[in-house]
């Protein structure tokens, strides 16, 4: 078989084995895995700035753990990764070493052994799985994701924030609650109990706001004004992911991550949300049917389903910013908007928009909580 020499995807596996190489503080295993990480990002590009800061904070959170059995060839590691990392040159594909491991690397047999009843996906280990899984099913099945993406006629996956963090978000993206850490970044965030346990991942949803959740968060934080973000679809090509078909927080959801992730990827994790179902919660149900909902195509079952993408997505995905508030009320410096507008560009902001902020006559969601475990075919 042709050995795998994309480099993002043989970065992720050295990564997966760094993570489990500290876990059991095997330091050869850390040292080499990280040298081979240091050296694959040398010939790497800026794009891969997030796999590069995982890496750092693996090995000085390592380091943490039991600084004096450390060598000085680990310093110097550091010293090096932190020197080399700001100078990396555009990767070339055939200066890639030849990963054959990556192709014999079974990640749902992997995943099936981490996964156990007291499961949280916020450990990194059980989360870079699942983005593994995610991101061989997105590259098998691209061209079907592609196709189902136009035939439903999506246009925008949607994302909510409070205003405070458009600034964070212009500058680095959209990122997920553990790379915001990670990273030291301030933020205001919606969902300070996070029981989906996705702490490496960022929610979205499909062509409409997930309305029941933007109401009860703008009810629980009345201070806060809101912006919504409608993204660019075509990250479902080209970004990791994984499709939940109702809340994600929902025992249902979790309970389906942990024993069926390959349910949640590619174009069937995706195809999944616009299915029938039975209703969530309840043993005997009558089905809910789209049809009895007037769904458009590009209109989930459920409305609080959910796309949740691994770590990141660049701010110059997002393609609208909708906001309730007059111009004259946004609550940055002159010297701040002048930052904002460098990557999210005025003619994509759209202020004092309330509509978009209001329950679709159709929305009804509390008939529409579908069970992910109980679609039809």
């Amino acid at each position: 078989m042709e050995p795998e020499r994309d480099p993002e995807a043989v970065i992720d596996f050295l990564i997966y084995d760094l993570r489990r190489a500290a876990k059991s503080k095997n330091l050869p295993e850390i040292l080499s895995f990280a040298e081979k990480i240091s050296e694959l990002l040398a010939l790497v590009d800026e794009t891969y700035f997030v796999n590069a800061y995982d890496t750092f904070n693996i090995l000085k959170n390592t380091w943490k753990s039991f600084p004096t059995e450390f060598s000085i060839g680990f310093n110097e590691l550091l010293h090096d990764f932190l020197l080399r990392f700001p100078h990396m040159k555009n990767w070339d594909v055939d200066r890639i070493p030849e990963m054959e491991y990556v192709h014999n690397f079974d990640v749902e047999v992997v995943w099936r052994e981490h996964a156990q009843d007291d499961f949280y996906v916020e450990d990194t280990i059980e989360s870079d799985l699942l983005k593994m899984l995610a991101k061989s099913k997105r590259m098998d099945e691209v061209q079907q994701i592609r196709a189902f993406v136009n035939e439903s006629k999506i246009q925008s996956l949607i994302h909510f924030t409070p205003i405070d963090n458009m600034l964070n978000i212009a500058e680095s993206g959209l990122l997920s609650i553990r790379e915001l850490r990670s990273r030291g970044i301030v933020f205001n965030r919606n969902d300070t109990e996070r029981f989906d346990g996705l702490a490496g991942w960022i929610s979205t949803s499909i062509s409409n706001p997930n309305y029941s959740y933007l109401h009860a968060i703008k009810a629980r934080h009345s201070e806060r004004k809101f912006a919504i973000l409608e993204l660019d679809p075509k990250i479902l090509y080209f970004l990791d992911w994984i499709g939940i078909s109702t809340n994600a927080s929902s025992r249902e959801s979790r309970n389906q991550i942990i024993s069926a992730p390959e349910q949640l990827v590619g174009v069937r994790g995706l195809k999944n949300l616009f299915k029938n179902g039975l209703a969530r919660g309840q043993a005997q149900s009558e089905p809910i049917r789209r049809e009895a909902f007037n769904l458009n195509s590009n209109e989930p079952t459920d409305p609080q389903a959910e796309i949740m993408f691994h770590n990141a997505i660049p701010a110059a995905m997002i393609k609208a910013i909708h906001l309730e508030i007059p111009k004259s009320q946004f609550p940055f410096k002159d010297e701040e908007i002048r930052k904002i507008v460098k990557f999210l560009p005025s003619n994509i902001w759209d202020f004092g928009c309330v509509h978009f902020f209001n329950n679709p006559s159709n929305y009804n969601w509390q008939n529409r909580k579908i069970d992910p475990g109980r679609l039809e075919n």
